[in-house]
């Protein structure tokens, strides 16, 4: 995206541009080659992890690692491992960054009923990695996660074979991920794009995971904005999705235009516009119930267990 601008800046401009992206793609190098030390690791020890973005969505989605830049790891692990592959990590390097600090097993399983993520850095090379027991909260996807979670294929990458969703799980993947950020960074909405273009999806297998899942104004956001801001065209398949929710894919769409536009968007005195947003994403009493009850408990970690 950055490349195609070039042209257009100034040399002293364009020269800081070209630094920042040749940093950026030698970043993605390296988070490629912790990956596979992570994998090996933990695989060692009976823990099976799949990887979300980073450079197995760079190297299968665009064919080559620098065209995709990233700030962190994402790894998905079942509950049961979560323990186990922490205290793994901490003793290869790693630090908690949230929550901050440790917490007791009683602690930590209160922690998972309410989220799904743990961040850690490592103390020396200062990389961020996360560790996803869920896709999402339970109710967003409606009980139905597996739908995505196991679907799965095999990926050749640097001399390894790596488990990662399939092209439609992914897909999906994307979308919900997108949404639950409002898609505030742009290339998530470039990997929806690209996704349409370059893979040959099963749109109708897509959409029947959509509806079991529950889900169809987090597609349609994405197939939007993605059709504003990149021309992508919509698949017919999802134009009866774009259809029943309309009026509420207007709104959903304008607060996200907002987050991608004013950086402001996102700060702490705009919180309010992202849980409304959040709770809209779908018509479920049950769902809104429990997106409060994140906000809550987000809160809840960083006053009283020291998260970041």
């Amino acid at each position: 995206m950055a490349s195609a601008l070039l042209p257009l800046l100034e040399e002293k401009e364009r020269e800081s541009w070209i630094k920042a992206i040749r940093s950026g793609s030698m970043r993605t190098l390296r988070f490629l080659s912790q990956l596979n030390e992570l994998i090996e690791m933990l695989y060692n020890k009976g823990i099976e992890v799949i990887p979300l973005k980073g450079p197995v969505l760079a190297q299968t989605l665009y064919g080559d690692l620098s065209q995709r830049h990233m700030r962190d790891l994402d790894l998905l692990v079942i509950q049961g491992d979560i323990l186990k592959a922490l205290e793994l990590l901490q003793e290869s390097g790693y630090i908690l960054k949230t929550p901050g600090k440790e917490l007791t097993v009683k602690q930590w399983h209160s922690y998972f009923k309410h989220q799904y993520d743990v961040a850690l850095s490592h103390k020396e090379q200062g990389s961020i990695l996360e560790l996803h027991t869920r896709i999402a909260y339970p109710r967003l996807l409606g009980g139905s996660e597996n739908l995505i979670t196991d679907e799965l294929e095999t990926v050749e990458m640097a001399g390894r074979s790596m488990k990662c969703l399939s092209k439609e799980a992914t897909f999906i993947y994307l979308a919900i991920h997108g949404a639950h950020h409002l898609f505030f960074r742009l290339f998530w909405l470039r990997d929806l794009a690209e996704a349409i273009n370059r893979w040959e999806l099963d749109h109708t297998r897509i959409l029947y995971m959509v509806r079991q899942m529950g889900i169809e104004r987090m597609l349609g956001v994405g197939l939007r904005l993605a059709s504003y801001y990149f021309g992508t065209s919509i698949p017919a398949e999802y134009q009866p999705v774009l259809e029943e929710n309309k009026a509420i894919l207007s709104r959903l769409v304008e607060r996200c235009q907002h987050a991608i536009l004013d950086p402001q968007f996102l700060t702490r005195r705009n919180r309010m516009n992202v849980l409304l947003f959040s709770m809209a994403l779908k018509p479920n009493l049950q769902h809104k119930w429990e997106t409060s009850s994140s906000v809550y408990h987000r809160w809840y970690i960083r006053k009283f267990l020291g998260g970041h």
